[in-house]
């Protein structure tokens, strides 16, 4: 239970958190700079987030790093309250997203050492809790920020973090971490096992796939929020859009454990690819505020099909030993490498010829790479056989 209620509270943090970019608007930034800030935030945690995984897998300690991370998130985020100043708030969200982006890949290497066998088919069912937090916070806090001030966002997510870091002392410790420790003491060679997974071109092929997706994805993240406010939409417009989204999640969610049993997993990916493409479509041709709510309906089988599977993908392929290193590889790649690309060739697109043709580009991007992945999963498919 306590998984469920960690996922509960953190992803109310997430909520929180999608509001960043419209204060920094308020702030008079133009979206190329608003792209800049998220850019160098996410390519320095690019870097130090296998660190964060190397860290967990070598000294056999996922829950401390967990705790640790969940408080210098909570840390930073109220300086920002201090300072309107480019340089600093740079600085800030480089080491927010430092402190940030390693607690999810933390917690899922954490919650799949527990379930053990039965991961793959539960996955979902915890992560959907993540969902209803989500779901239940974001369009309060549209309306209340709306009504308010857009700052008022640091408070209310540095509140859930804490709340976040005191049930995280109830989660059990990583059992394949004890166990490991009890059949082999010595930690010699463990940093290596990054180079392994490497070595394997199934994986390498997924983090690809994952990263020309990622730059349409985090693209959006950054600059969907802008695009809701230029065609007239307000905080709580915006709110709206992530609830809906959100609910569109959960119901894929209740069913992730027979979508994975049942479906191959380049038809899975075939379909939220496609998924991707049709959403970014509509944004791009229909920016009008029944599209940005109805589009949102395709979330669930974009961005919850898509991470459910890669997720459950990477926990299948990977050894032991290294499975928050995968984690956090996966995650380097997929909020890291696809988001300085996606920010700053989104932030340009955006300044220069409109949101319109920024989602239409992403549409174009997701076609791409949806293609050549679901091609190179069928040749590999057939490799094998």
């Amino acid at each position: 239970m306590s998984f469920k209620v960690f996922n509960f509270i953190y992803y109310m943090t997430m909520a929180a958190k999608s509001f960043f970019n419209i204060h920094f608007s308020n702030l008079g930034y133009t979206s190329t700079q608003i792209g800049t800030i998220n850019s160098i935030a996410r390519g320095v945690a690019l870097f130090i987030l296998p660190i964060w995984g190397m860290a967990s897998d070598n000294f056999k300690a996922n829950k401390r790093v967990l705790q640790f991370a969940i408080f210098g998130t909570m840390a930073f985020s109220l300086i920002f309250l201090t300072t309107s100043n480019f340089i600093i708030i740079i600085m800030l969200m480089v080491f927010l997203s430092s402190f940030m982006n390693p607690i999810r890949p933390l917690y899922d290497s954490l919650l799949f050492s527990n379930l053990g066998e039965e991961g793959q088919n539960k996955y979902g069912r915890y992560r959907l809790w993540g969902s209803i937090g989500y779901t239940i916070i974001v369009p309060i806090l549209g309306y209340f920020l709306e009504g308010t001030n857009v700052s008022n966002t640091f408070y209310v997510m540095a509140g859930l973090l804490f709340l976040t870091l005191l049930i995280s002392f109830k989660l059990p410790k990583n059992k394949i971490q004890e166990q490991t420790n009890t059949e082999d003491n010595e930690n010699e060679g463990r940093f290596a096992h990054i180079g392994i997974l490497f070595q394997n071109k199934l994986f390498v092929a997924f983090l690809i796939y994952v990263f020309f997706m990622q730059i349409t994805m985090n693209g959006n993240l950054t600059y969907f929020p802008l695009y809701v406010l230029e065609y007239g939409g307000k905080e709580g417009l915006f709110g709206l859009t992530k609830m809906v989204g959100s609910i569109s999640e959960i119901l894929i969610l209740i069913f992730s454990d027979k979508i994975l049993d049942r479906f191959n997993i380049k038809h899975i990916f075939g379909v939220s690819s496609s998924a991707f493409v049709i959403r970014w479509i509509l944004l791009g041709l229909f920016p009008m505020k029944s599209i940005f709510l109805g589009s949102q309906i395709l979330h669930s089988l974009s961005f919850g099909l898509f991470y459910v599977t890669c997720v459950n993908f990477i926990n299948k392929v990977t050894c032991d030993e290294a499975k928050s290193t995968a984690q956090n590889v996966f995650t380097s790649v997929y909020i890291g490498l696809g988001s300085i690309v996606g920010n700053m060739v989104g932030g340009v697109i955006f300044d220069k010829l409109g949101g319109d043709i920024m989602y239409l580009t992403w549409a174009a991007v997701a076609f791409t790479a949806g293609l050549g992945y679901y091609i190179f999963l069928n040749q590999t498919e057939k490799r094998v056989a």
